[in-house]
């Protein structure tokens, strides 16, 4: 079934070229060639990771090694109240496409299912007879304005160019199309090092401080002091459609000691929401006018691309 999806090549698509894959997944452009493993193309840009996956070899890339050896960071999260509803709304053609599809929950919501992971071995174990890629969500391996539907849950901020993956989703999505977007918001740096879970005795004194701080600096009162200010700067000097603004923090690949210590990215979500807007969309979640938007906090963030909009294509 993945032959019917408009895959393009992204070693091409790193360097803003669309290039269309041939029936045996090789690009005429660059000579990459792309190997399928139990019907799971492997589309990633790095010839030699494509080669160590379909081999099952030892991965020199700790990050992507992390993804494949088990499924203890993969959360087990099902549609939402909200999801339904953004779904039956998306506009247009093309397929349903998920990004990080982990343990599949969200497999049979619709019969143009597509999914989209870095880890081949869960994609192995929980989408076999589903169409999937395997692939990152910085480098979406389909053609612009491909997709009637592109939504994610708490993957977005396991991306380290997340502004990247933000741009992916906005050139993927067809006019009309609606984005859902869930990632976990606002990731805390001292959650790769399991501060929250750990005792005290376990740390260093310069844990210890920042974990007698968390309950303070995970106040509404505190966040809301500290990031209001912040969000009304960003809203009245951000013009035009500039990148995505996120903060990189360290993800610990060794010990998973609590949800998000993989985590590199700690995104805002106003800033989310800022990005959608000034590319011209419709944002259908949060609800509301500009306070709504300034004090959304968590939730998916729910957009449609206008018709208008033919958002970003490569040369």
């Amino acid at each position: 079934m993945n032959h019917r999806l408009p895959i393009i090549c992204p070693k091409c698509l790193s360097r803003r070229v669309e290039t269309a894959l041939d029936d045996s997944l090789s690009c005429s452009r660059c000579a990459s060639r792309f190997p399928v493993v139990a019907s799971f193309p492997i589309l990633l840009e790095d010839e030699e990771v494509r080669a160590q996956l379909a081999s099952e070899t030892p991965l020199g890339d700790t990050r992507v090694a992390f993804y494949q050896n088990d499924e203890e960071y993969l959360p087990n999260t099902g549609p939402e109240s909200l999801f339904s509803s953004a779904l039956a709304s998306a506009a247009g053609n093309g397929p349903v496409l998920e990004i990080g599809s982990g343990r599949g929950a969200f497999r049979n919501i619709a019969r143009d299912y597509v999914a989209l992971d870095l880890s081949l071995s869960a994609l192995r174990r929980n989408l076999a007879g589903h169409v999937g890629l395997c692939a990152t969500a910085d480098l979406i391996p389909l053609a612009s304005a491909s997709c009637r539907f592109v939504f994610s849950v708490q993957t977005l901020e396991h991306i380290p160019s997340t502004d990247r993956a933000f741009e992916e989703i906005d050139r993927v999505l067809a006019p009309g199309g609606v984005a859902y977007l869930a990632p976990a918001w606002h990731c805390r740096p001292w959650v790769a090092d399991g501060i929250p879970v750990r005792s005290y005795r376990e740390l260093a004194w310069k844990q210890r401080v920042v974990k007698m701080s968390i309950p303070i600096r995970n106040s509404v009162v505190f966040r809301g002091v500290a990031s209001l200010p912040w969000r009304v700067w960003r809203r009245l000097t951000q013009a035009g459609a500039g990148p995505l603004r996120f903060a990189r923090i360290r993800p610990n690949y060794e010990h998973f000691w609590m949800s998000d210590s993989d985590a590199c990215a700690s995104i805002d979500s106003h800033e989310a929401i800022l990005f959608f807007e000034r590319r011209g969309y419709e944002i259908l979640n949060p609800r509301g006018g500009v306070a709504s938007r300034l004090l959304f906090r968590a939730g998916p963030v729910i957009v449609r691309k206008m018709p208008s909009n033919k958002g970003t294509r490569n040369a």
